[in-house]
Order: structure tokens, then sequence, then C-alpha cells
């Protein structure tokens, strides 16, 4: 009887081999496509326009009357930076790049995530430098080269800069003047971006030899 059950719990095992041995392959996971913003100039240049044209007017209408208005609308303004800063770079980001628009798109969560258990000053500082920095280097690429840019990122550093000495109505105030120029620095880019594509546009094309 004992030799029985054994023969049982040998086949068994032989059986749950071959199911294991004979079972389909998984599907090899294919590579994400490319966001159509990352490919098609045209569709990236009007979220580029939009998107501005949004954080503009936000910026107008800030500082807020009080801290929880302030979070609110602060998270609204690093919301639509996180999203400008990678149409402005375009899809060829490098990873200095991309870690300043996470730093800047993980503010923007922890300012609709923590609620009043964390200082909202910190965070905002953080986020704003973000895109002080990622505003840096889409400026470095020859396509933006131009002493106005340059000038404007220099007056955006000392706006961010200047939250480090300020608290509270004054740090609301402060945040606000770094958004304006934030947002005056990325419609500069964007016209910048706006004009340069016209013009290749309407260049003639060259013969082929």
């Amino acid at each position: 009887m004992m030799r029985f059950g054994i023969a049982i719990v040998g086949v068994g095992m032989m059986v749950g081999g071959c199911a294991r041995m004979h079972a389909p392959a998984a599907a090899v996971p294919q590579p994400n496509p490319q966001p159509a913003v990352a490919v098609d100039v045209g569709a990236r240049v009007k979220q580029m326009r939009e998107l501005t044209d949004q954080l503009i007017e936000l910026a107008s209408k800030l500082p807020a009357r009080d801290d929880k208005s302030q979070r609110v609308e602060m998270k609204s303004a690093l919301d639509l930076c996180a999203r400008v800063l990678p149409l402005l770079m375009g899809p060829e980001a490098d990873g200095q790049f991309r870690l300043q628009q996470r730093i800047v798109a993980d503010s923007r969560d922890q300012l609709g995530q923590s609620g009043d258990r964390l200082a909202q000053e910190p965070i905002i500082d953080a986020g704003l430098r973000g895109v002080y920095n990622g505003l840096v280097r889409i400026s470095q690429e020859s396509f933006y080269t131009s002493q106005s840019i340059t000038e404007e990122i220099t007056d955006l550093q000392n706006r961010v800069d200047a939250l480090d000495t300020v608290r509270g109505a004054m740090h609301r105030d402060a945040a606000a003047r770094a958004v304006e120029q934030a947002a005056s620095v990325m419609n500069r880019m964007t016209r910048i971006y706006m004009a340069r594509l016209d013009k290749r546009t309407a260049e003639p094309a060259k013969p082929n030899p």
C-alpha cells in the first residue's frame, strides 16, 4: 500500500514537471512608446504655449491670501512647471535635467499629500530651485542661447535665493515673484522656439546634389 502511494506521488511530480516545462513563455514586454509631444514638434509647441499661458495667469494671482491657499496654488504652479520643462528641453533630456524635473514633480506631490503635517516653505523652496536648475540646463542648449535668456535666468536665481531669507507672508510674496519670473523665462524660451521653428519652416529645401 505504501509503495502504491509513493508511485502516485512520483507520477504527480512528473506530471507537474511536464506542465511546467510545457507552459507557454511569458510575452516579452515591449518598450513604452515615446509620448507624442516628444516626436511631434507641432504638438509640443502647442502644449508649450498653452501651459506657459496658464502659468503666467496663475502667477498673476499670487501670492495667495494665506498659507493654506498658498499650498494649493503653489502645487498648481509646480505642476505646470513640471509639464513645461520637458517640452522646452525636448526628447533628448539627460540625467541631470531629469533629476531636476523629478525634484519639481516630487515637491508638487508633497504639497498635495502632506496636508499641514509638513512645513510648506522648504518644499516650495526645493521645487522652485528645481525649476531654476532645469531652466539653466535648458538654456545651455544652443537653440536657446541668447543674452536675454541669460539675464532673465540670473533674475530668477536672485528670486529663488531670496526664499531662504524669509518666512510667512514674506515667503508667500517671494515665492510669487519667483513663479512670475520662471513663467517669464519659459515664455521667452517658447517664443524663441517658435520663431526659430518658423524660420526653419520658411527656409527653402536644399536641392539634392
